[in-house]
């Protein structure tokens, strides 16, 4: 393992946290000074923000950063990459944009059910909003390549005080509610992507080759399918809920899916960190480096399963503290939508052979499965057992994700990982905390949300033995060779 792999790891998990969390830390002024409709509204931008943003980069952004290791020793190819996909993602986004604006009202009306997401400001803030995303995850993603922590943290840090300063202008001081908050965030963004895009633009210049575009774009295809498809899926279970119940119900469901997103915040943020060192160690094709490699994602998992339960058990006394009443019904749905997120990190810890081999065109599988399940599973569970069953879909479309893509993978090649013990402790921890989830939504004790993480402590004495000792010499032998 690189010298300190473990601090510098952490720095780039921690930098990776802080805008993602935003939602997270802002939530208790939102439900304060926002009803359930209101709340709905803005959570509904952000699906619709996150799909777009798919849309209008076409996968160029995506496939850069594999692109990068390929020529990050020679300095004039990088510079070229750079330069030209600066460009390309320009052009891709003008015309795109343009295209929107034009037909925006009537796909606006297939997509959305409630008149209150109206196109102005509502879908034209979506497809600027949208437009930052794509060159703020390219930016970050240039810099955590180039090990620039200085360019990452002023980007990462930059945007969550900025998206602070004018979410307190927007929503409190304003009080405009949903528009207010989506104005923070919009200049939270967009004052430091136009300062970092000047200055990347002056360093690499700012070019556009028509056939590397095209070839970008040819390749980067299957991964732009897949994450279209997968930002369909990422946000289907909130569409589902507006179309077939509610915007005030979207606003309840909305808020259980922000308290989980912490523990998926948690994951992007140390697969982000880590994910570089796994993919060159993969490369080096070593017995020496395979061990490495498995450290590095059983640490993941174990941080994952010890979190989850700190979560639950912190959960309800903050909501008492911080969180309107009207609000508390979201806590039921959280035990189930955060151990969803323990089949999410193994899929995807999963098909990082699938670069190795460069197979990008199986992508498309992962996120289709997803979907597809989500679809099925939620529209009847949802109409069976309202938010419940939408929780219980969103987990059952994530096991039936991770069955599929590893016996895809498998049948590519795999990363010879041990991850049996991690797998069947997430079968028991889940068991536990869906039987949690089920006695809290019949009884409102929030006793019931001790015990997974007293499930959690007997796992990792018993089952997780091994993985606990490896976490453990991670933490003591940090800065010296694994």
């Amino acid at each position: 393992m690189t010298k300190d792999l473990l601090k510098s790891s952490v720095i780039y998990t921690i930098l990776g946290f802080l805008p993602l969390s935003f939602s997270l830390v802002f939530t208790p002024i939102y439900l304060n000074y926002m009803s359930e409709l209101e709340y709905g509204l803005l959570n509904l931008f952000m699906v619709y923000a996150g799909i777009i943003s798919q849309v209008i980069s076409l996968g160029v952004s995506s496939i850069f950063m594999y692109q990068f290791w390929d020529v990050y020793q020679d300095k004039l190819k990088l510079k070229e990459l750079i330069s030209s996909t600066l460009g390309g993602i320009l052009l891709i986004q003008v015309i795109i944009i343009s295209l929107l604006l034009l037909l925006g009202k009537p796909i606006l009306k297939l997509l959305v059910a409630n008149d209150a997401f109206t196109f102005a400001p509502f879908f034209v803030c979506t497809l600027l909003f949208a437009a930052l995303m794509v060159h703020y995850e390219l930016f970050l993603a240039l810099f955590r390549n180039q090990s620039n922590l200085k360019a990452f943290s002023w980007l990462a840090a930059g945007s969550l005080v900025l998206m602070t300063i004018g979410s307190l202008v927007g929503v409190v001081w304003l009080e405009m509610q949903a528009e207010g908050a989506i104005y923070g965030r919009i200049m939270g963004y967009g004052i430091l992507i136009i300062v970092f895009g000047f200055y990347l633009v002056k360093k690499y210049g700012l070019s556009l080759r028509l056939t590397k575009l095209k070839k970008m774009i040819l390749l980067g295809f299957p991964i732009f399918a897949n994450g279209l498809i997968g930002s369909f899926g990422y946000g289907i279970d909130k569409i589902m809920v507006e179309r077939i119940l509610s915007l005030e119900a979207l606003g309840i469901y909305a808020f259980a899916v922000v308290i989980a997103s912490t523990l998926e915040t948690l994951f992007n943020a140390l697969n982000n960190a880590l994910s570089p060192t796994i993919y060159k160690m993969m490369k080096e094709t070593k017995k020496v480096k395979d061990a490495e490699i498995n450290r590095l994602v059983h640490s993941i998992i174990f941080v994952l399963i010890i979190a989850i339960s700190i979560l639950l058990i912190v959960l309800q006394p903050v909501l008492n503290v911080l969180i309107p009443q009207n609000f508390h019904e979201a806590a039921q749905y959280v035990p189930i939508l955060v151990v969803a997120i323990l089949w999410r990190a193994f899929t995807t810890i999963e098909v990082m052979a699938l670069y190795k081999k460069k197979k990008t065109n199986y992508f498309v599988y992962n996120q289709i499965t997803f979907l597809t399940a989500a679809v099925v599973f939620g529209y009847f569970l949802l109409n069976q057992f309202g938010l419940l069953g939408i929780a219980m879909a969103i987990y059952i479309a994530r096991v039936i994700e991770f069955i599929v893509m590893k016996l895809l993978v498998n049948s590519v090649d795999n990363l010879d990982l041990d991850l049996k013990r991690l797998q069947l402790a997430t079968i028991i921890f889940s068991i536990v905390s869906f039987t949690a989830a089920f006695l809290y939504f019949e009884t409102n004790s929030q006793i019931f949300y001790t015990i997974p993480f007293f499930c959690a402590v007997i796992l990792c004495v018993s089952l997780l033995q091994k993985e606990s000792k490896e976490f453990i010499k991670i933490l003591k032998y940090r800065n010296q060779s694994l």
